[in-house]
């Protein structure tokens, strides 16, 4: 069970592929925590989504390795989970900061055993019908489940809340001839460049990669001609075991690639990028730096908020009080306590990467739940005189500086929301 799985998606040949819903035990209920992406007789992996809350309002956390939980698995909606004993024996961060968790059931009850029995025939099943219906694809040209058509750019949007419905639909019913629908989406301000490259990398099985984190190896951009790169939109940003990484404004033909190969001398892999950091990627030499395109605008509102590891896992199961002191579209600066061995990783230069789930108290309204990444801590006894007593030994007063997650565009469409709104009342 210790062994490594023999890829991210192709399960051990005792796996079967399934899709459902895996379900964890927090703060004494059972709560909705991922989405099952395989399991066997005796254990399950699936995908950690930080988008779902417990009944404080606060995202499940990922079990810790070794930690014991009680989880559950349902295939449909409105069934009933079962919770049964498992033990989480490994977390794994994937480059796009997605948490998988392979949980070991470790019950040996005989009831608990025929249930699990069940869902893995249930998965087999699944697993099996999937094959068939690739099996069909190939012999009679039919589209198979889960490959993109032509209308699933825009269900992707929706699924992942880029999007509302409603918006969607408005759109297409106002531009039904000579708009393509993500370039459109972006020229009206619907969708972020960001947000229409990571959808149309999963509507087209490509892999995204955010050029702002990863940034841009000169080495390798300088295999290719910039002229070549210009005229593509391309930009080579890396290699690995041999091969070229090049991000791509847009998807590219199995010819184009064959040119990038010939051109290179490398064997390549394509991402998906946004269009705006390619561009940028293509002119850094040429641009000046950009000033802050929203600025930051004061928003004195109550917050509540917990700090997580960046596998989701909870890092202090306290939840502190603070003070929005100001916002922009896509982060914040609040006060509040923060626990002392984050504040001390701050001071030393070599902070962890933490995560900060926030509820944004609005008069009048539902707290606005929104996902942050801390990227400055300032503990206040620091500051211009400035004093406030935490009221906790082991969690001073600081000033905490967090932008939205790179891979949670919900939450960056929540903070811009309420910006807007800021803005429209006026100081």
């Amino acid at each position: 069970m210790n062994a490594p799985l023999a890829s991210p998606n192709r399960p051990r040949a005792n796996r079967a592929l399934a899709k459902g819903q895996v379900w964890l035990s927090w703060q004494d209920k059972l709560t909705p925590a991922g989405t099952l992406m395989d399991m066997s007789r005796e254990a399950a992996r699936y995908q950690h989504d930080p988008c779902l809350l417990g009944v404080d309002g606060f995202p499940v956390p990922a079990p810790e390795t070794e930690q014991s939980v009680l989880a559950a698995i349902t295939f449909r909606s409105g069934e009933a989970p079962r919770p049964l004993a498992a033990k989480a024996v490994r977390v794994i961060i994937g480059r796009d900061s997605s948490v998988q968790v392979v949980l070991r059931f470790e019950t040996k009850n005989t009831e608990d055993l025929k249930l699990l029995h069940g869902r893995y025939v249930s998965a087999s099943l699944q697993s099996a019908q999937r094959r068939l219906a690739s099996f069909r694809a190939r012999v009679f040209n039919e589209r198979a489940p889960g490959k993109p058509g032509r209308d699933r750019l825009g269900r992707i949007l929706v699924k992942r809340r880029s999007l509302q419905r409603k918006e969607l639909d408005a759109f297409i019913a106002a531009n039904r001839k000579g708009v393509r629908l993500g370039d459109g989406l972006v020229k009206n301000g619907l969708v972020s460049s960001r947000q229409l490259a990571e959808a149309l990398a999963q509507h087209m099985g490509l892999p995204f990669v955010d050029l702002a984190t990863v940034g841009v190896d000169r080495k390798a951009q300088k295999r290719l001609p910039a002229k070549t790169q210009k005229a593509m939109k391309v930009v080579p940003f890396g290699m690995e075991k041999g091969r070229l990484l090049i991000a791509a404004a847009e998807p590219l033909g199995a010819w184009e690639e064959r040119d990038l190969a010939e051109q290179t001398g490398k064997a390549v892999r394509i991402y998906l990028a946004a269009a705006d950091q390619v561009a940028e990627a293509l002119h850094t030499e040429f641009k000046p730096p950009k000033a802050r395109r929203h600025p930051r605008i004061k928003a004195g509102m109550a917050i509540r908020y917990r700090f997580y590891s960046s596998a989701w896992q909870v890092m202090d199961r306290r939840v502190f009080e603070g003070l929005a002191a100001d916002l922009s579209s896509n982060g914040l600066l609040m006060s509040g306590p923060v626990p002392g061995d984050l504040v001390s990783a701050f001071q030393k230069g070599s902070p962890p990467r933490v995560y900060c789930a926030a509820q944004l108290q609005r008069a009048g309204a539902e707290p606005a739940i929104v996902r942050l990444e801390p990227v400055r801590v300032t503990p206040l006894a620091q500051t211009a005189g400035f004093e406030w007593i935490s009221g906790m030994l082991d969690a001073p007063a600081c000033w905490i500086g967090a932008r939205v997650t790179p891979h949670s565009a919900e939450d960056e469409k929540v903070l811009s929301k309420i910006y807007q709104e800021l803005l429209r009342q006026g100081p």
